[in-house]
């Protein structure tokens, strides 16, 4: 079995395994295997959103898994229809519900929403809320345009790729965006509404 890897320790002194299982486009039939077999395998960070439509999938996995609570750390993220104070209270708890857990070690908005401050904002009051509650370990928000943050997520990286390496990469560029503009993102943009 594989170990459980480094730690990192995130702003509030939470420490956060660097490896992780995404489940991101896993189907749900296929997610709870995937995440039992990875707790097996030694991960220790399952990284799910109530927009992936799979955390009912993850939290049974996790029952599967057969790895105490207290040793997994759960990411899952808020949608942006439902930012606001009392509609992320509410997605909150649906999304807790669903993956069958105490508590949610981060919570995250999935993304910001610049067209919709206020209702971000909002959201956002509404997560620092969960985590002053207890109901999430540690709260935050998918980029960051400030070049100390931007630093900082750089110094994960204790390697260094080859030329040939960073050609190869170079090479993938396709020239599209791989999803919309985070500038232009709005409650609208994906048509998306989360079932309770």
């Amino acid at each position: 079995m594989a170990g459980a890897g480094p730690l990192l320790t995130l702003n509030n002194g939470v420490r956060m395994p660097a490896l992780g299982l995404g489940v991101f486009q896993s189907r749900p039939e296929q997610t709870t295997d995937a995440v039992a077999s990875a707790l097996v395998q030694g991960y220790r960070l399952i990284d799910t959103a109530a927009a992936y439509f799979n955390e009912r999938q993850v939290g049974e996995g996790i029952a599967r898994g057969g790895v105490a609570r207290s040793k997994v750390f759960v990411t899952t993220k808020l949608w942006l229809t439902d930012y606001g104070y009392e509609s992320t209270l509410r997605a909150f708890e649906v999304s807790r519900r669903k993956l069958g857990l105490e508590y949610v070690d981060l919570y995250l908005l999935h993304w910001p929403v610049p067209a919709d401050f206020g209702a971000t904002v909002a959201a956002y009051r509404a997560a620092e809320k969960l985590l002053a509650d207890g109901r999430v370990r540690a709260i935050g928000v998918t980029k960051s345009v400030r070049p100390e943050r931007i630093a900082e997520n750089a110094g994960i990286f204790d390697f260094q790729l080859s030329p040939d390496e960073i050609a190869a990469i170079d090479a993938l560029d396709s020239g599209v965006r791989g999803g919309p503009d985070p500038e232009a993102v709005d409650a609208k943009t994906f048509g998306l509404t989360i079932p309770d």
